[in-house]
């Protein structure tokens, strides 16, 4: 089995899903600050590492502060586990982890690094689960999502590359580098 799931919202966490204008409002904030700026890098690797927690043990009402209402979710590589292709605002994000949790007994993916396009990241992550019915793992290392941000510093779009070398198709959808 994956290494016990993340602990349970922490402090700051219970704030900002009870205050959500206050989690919308940092996300703004920290998307006018320059990029390459420290300070910037340092928000925006938090703010990743605290949205991977919060999918690591499916707490889909913290994930949904990072996106806007009419947010777009695709899905490359999962149609074999039962994912759509496509998942579309609050309703579909919700149906998105509904489906994950369907797919996979144990699963997550782990952060391992941001780069930061100003409007847009690309997120390194490995992805392992087992599969609910098979029991069998799954693994993906050096997979990858690519996020177009809003003017309000909320995810917009979002394609994830579960595959070897998702990483890298994930800075080419938006035109980044290493």
């Amino acid at each position: 089995m994956l290494p016990e799931r993340s602990p349970k919202r922490d402090a700051l966490d219970h704030v900002l899903v009870r205050l959500p204008t206050l989690a919308r409002s940092v996300a703004g904030v920290v998307l006018r600050l320059r990029p390459g700026s420290a300070l910037r890098k340092r928000l925006v690797r938090f703010e990743a590492e605290r949205a991977f927690a919060a999918m690591a043990r499916s707490d889909v009402e913290m994930v949904l502060l990072s996106y806007e209402s009419d947010a777009e979710v695709w899905m490359r590589s999962m149609s074999g586990v039962g994912m759509s292709e496509c998942y579309r605002g609050r309703d579909g994000i919700r149906r998105l982890y509904a489906d994950l949790d369907e797919a996979f007994e144990d699963w997550r993916w782990t952060f391992r690094t941001v780069v930061d396009g100003g409007d847009r990241l690309a997120v390194r992550a490995d992805f392992a689960g087992y599969g609910r019915a098979s029991g069998v793992k799954t693994t993906v290392g050096d997979g990858g999502t690519a996020v177009k941000l809003s003017d309000r510093g909320l995810i917009v779009w979002q394609e994830w590359f579960a595959e070897q070398d998702g990483w890298k198709k994930a800075l080419n959808a938006l035109g980044l580098s290493e």
